[in-house]
């Protein structure tokens, strides 16, 4: 990127934050991301989404993608990916969220402006930095939408991508987001009523089924004659997020996002920052913020953790602690990205932090896996030439299968969900796509788990995730420090 086009881009994003935070906010407006390729359904998803959250009692707008317009007018040619042409087409989709923000309660986007770096003609890091921070500015909501992978299926009227082309968008996009850590909802026409119920409880705080066939009205406001006390509060919230955290897939795909970020919190915690907070990457007090130099951006509401320390007796008290993360600040989310160590560096970890000939390589071991832990002959093997993804994600798994069948009589079938499980939360720590690993073994289909074993098993989860994590970092840190002496 151009020194020129560099100074323009920072002038703009902080212009913009000062706009942002001068607006009167007379909704705390949450914008709504629909994330795909070229014509994955983002457009049609938008409208379901929006018709169903104006039933629901919601003010909702749609801002409409910039470069559609730019096809229908003949005006294609501003979409050939330079770093001047993609800059005002951002700033033009900017402003058309902007004419919305704090009037509305929602508004819908076909296209985030994220995706703007997703179209440059080719990678630029401080491109994508700057064009994160202005993402990161709005109180945001994302999901993907799943493509129907049939060819005919493609609409290619006000296009300027192949079916081809839109597919290989799809997977760079997958990569971007990975890379910039924002955490999307899957999407598809049968899941319609399960995203405007997250979108719901993302927005309100509560816990909501809504059924697209009742199109009932879901009050923002429930009038009650006592209002409970925060902790209360706090336990009816904690108590609902255990009851659907091992419900389905997407609860807990959100839940396992959270251990991997945060496995220093109790599962009381986890639960309350995965029902208010699930995309929290950074987060901190009000104080604490300030203290490290940026401000809350106006209108950001606050989410509630449980604090706990001991008294001058060693007997424990609790109190209530207001957090915000690092999207409701002015502080730019990239300088706070943690390092993420490379897939290779990421196996070469996770393999040396093992007993010498504990894994092996030799397909015709591995039972039908790409990798299985033999708890007879206590080794873990490895089938040859598999991805870099899929070796980790496999890998973690059968290394928690070890230590789980170190402490315990090991169980295969009973173990593996623990086991997957935690696998997902340690790949989400270090950015790795997790999605080859099946989070079916660890569901509670049957609601079985009362609220003391959902913690119990988070707390298993977390456990397992921090000690393998440890040990990692640790190899990792000795790696870092033999490459620095060397020069």
């Amino acid at each position: 990127m151009t020194n020129e086009y560099l100074a323009m881009f920072k002038a703009f994003v902080e212009n913009h934050r000062q706009q942002l935070q001068s607006t009167e906010m007379k909704h705390n407006t949450i914008v709504i991301n629909a994330f795909a390729g070229p014509g994955a359904g983002k457009t049609t998803s938008a409208w379901e989404i929006a018709s169903a959250l104006k039933k629901a009692g919601f003010s909702v707008e749609l801002a409409p993608e910039y470069a559609k317009e730019l096809v229908w007018t003949d005006r294609a040619d501003l979409l050939d990916g330079s770093e001047a042409n993609q800059l005002e087409v951002l700033q033009e989709q900017t402003r058309r969220i902007d004419v919305l923000y704090g009037k509305v309660d929602f508004i819908l986007t076909d296209s985030p402006l994220i995706l703007n770096s997703t179209y440059l003609a080719e990678y630029d890091s401080d491109y994508e930095a700057l064009n994160m921070e202005l993402f990161a500015q709005y109180h945001n909501f994302s999901y993907y939408v799943e493509r129907d992978l049939e060819p005919n299926a493609y609409e290619p009227e006000g296009r300027i991508h192949s079916y081809e082309q839109s597919l290989a968008i799809d997977e760079q996009l997958k990569s971007t987001l990975k890379r910039l850590n924002i955490y999307v909802g899957r999407y598809n026409h049968s899941t319609i009523n399960k995203i405007v119920s997250n979108i719901i409880k993302h927005a309100t705080g509560k816990s909501v089924v809504y059924n697209e066939a009742k199109a009932e009205p879901l009050p923002l406001e429930k009038k009650v004659e006592k209002k409970p006390s925060q902790k209360e509060q706090l336990k009816m919230i904690s108590s609902e997020e255990a009851a659907i955290a091992f419900a389905s897939t997407d609860e807990l795909e959100k839940l396992l996002a959270v251990i991997g970020r945060f496995n220093y919190y109790s599962a009381n915690n986890l639960l309350l920052i995965t029902a208010q907070c699930p995309y929290a990457t950074v987060i901190k007090t009000y104080d604490e913020w300030q203290t490290s130099g940026y401000n809350i951006k106006k209108g950001q509401k606050h989410f509630s953790i449980v604090k706990r320390e001991e008294k001058l007796d060693g007997s424990p008290t609790y109190y209530t602690q207001q957090m915000f993360d690092i999207t409701q600040t002015d502080a730019d989310p990239t300088t706070y990205i943690s390092f993420k160590p490379t897939e290779k560096l990421l196996i070469k970890a996770l393999i040396s932090i093992m007993s010498k000939g504990t894994i092996k390589t030799d397909g015709s071991k591995t039972n039908g896996e790409c990798v299985y832990f033999n708890p007879n002959e206590n080794v873990i093997y490895v089938e040859k030439n598999l991805p870099a993804r899929v070796l980790i994600n496999a890998l973690a798994r059968e290394i928690f299968l070890y230590d789980i069948a170190g402490s315990k009589k090991y169980d295969r079938q009973k173990n593996i969900g623990i086991a997957t499980a935690s696998a997902y939360a340690f790949c989400c720590r270090y950015g790795v796509d997790a999605t080859y690993l099946d989070l079916d073994y660890s569901l509670d289909i049957e609601n079985t788990l009362d609220e003391k074993s959902v913690k119990s098993k988070i707390d298993s989860i977390k456990g397992h995730t921090k000690d393998l994590s440890i040990r990692v970092d640790r190899f990792i840190e000795r790696v870092q420090k033999k490459e620095f002496s060397r020069g």
